[in-house]
């Protein structure tokens, strides 16, 4: 896979298995590929009507960042995968598809989290799948960024004005709209500002913190501002 062909995937599958995830950076840690799942399963929230799955979602994140234990993580997979199993189907529907995708996210692995969401989609119809799959190829990237480029961002950066940029970054990742999961784009695009001030010229960080987005939990530059891997 090029560069190019990483911007303008419209496959996960694809993407996921790129070997650059792989070898540069650790960009694809397991923290990373398991919000990728959980944004995946809030993208579907309307259509996750059993609230065994929409649990399995929420726990699924918690754990994602060390806040929630392993038994509590472990306790909800197997009650999202019944409520899979209740689901409509076979065929599947966009009902049943969205409830396997929660169901991906409590795997015990990110990458098992993140490959699961293709592994249940030949079953679903090809309706359902072209209207999601761009979607999560969009959350990839901004979860991951361009696994092409090695970024960073100076000390001086972090540290400049009493470390706003630091406290803009927290602000944004723990106010989000939920249950959409999404990061106020007027947050990011403040922070992007700060970032700007306190010296930072890297146009990738600055355009991305200023696109439309969608924007998630675990958003590149918000993570690269709060140390995040």
């Amino acid at each position: 896979m090029t560069e190019q062909e990483w911007l303008e995937c419209i496959d996960p599958q694809i993407m996921l298995e790129n070997p650059v995830l792989k070898f540069l950076g650790g960009k694809a840690s397991d923290r990373k590929l398991r919000l990728f799942a959980v944004a995946c399963g809030r993208h579907l929230w309307p259509l996750l009507k059993d609230k065994r799955s929409r649990k399995a979602v929420t726990v699924a994140e918690l754990y994602a960042d060390e806040q929630a234990t392993w038994k509590r993580f472990d306790a909800v997979w197997r009650p999202a995968y019944e409520a899979a199993m209740d689901s409509a189907g076979p065929p599947i529907d966009e009902t049943a598809y969205a409830a396997w995708v929660a169901v991906g996210g409590a795997l015990p692995s990110g990458r098992e989290a993140a490959d699961h969401l293709w592994m249940v989609a030949p079953d679903a119809p090809l309706a359902i799948r072209e209207a999601t799959w761009a979607m999560q190829c969009g959350l990839l990237r901004c979860i991951i960024g361009n696994p092409f480029h090695s970024v960073s961002l100076s000390p001086l950066a972090l540290t400049w004005n009493d470390a706003i940029v630091i406290r803009l970054a927290e602000t944004a990742y723990d106010n989000r709209h939920l249950p959409a999961g999404t990061v106020d784009n007027g947050r990011l695009a403040v922070l992007a500002d700060a970032l700007e001030e306190a010296g930072c010229t890297d146009a990738d960080i600055l355009f991305h913190l200023r696109s439309p987005g969608p924007h998630v939990r675990g958003c590149w530059p918000v993570d690269l501002c709060l140390s995040k891997t």
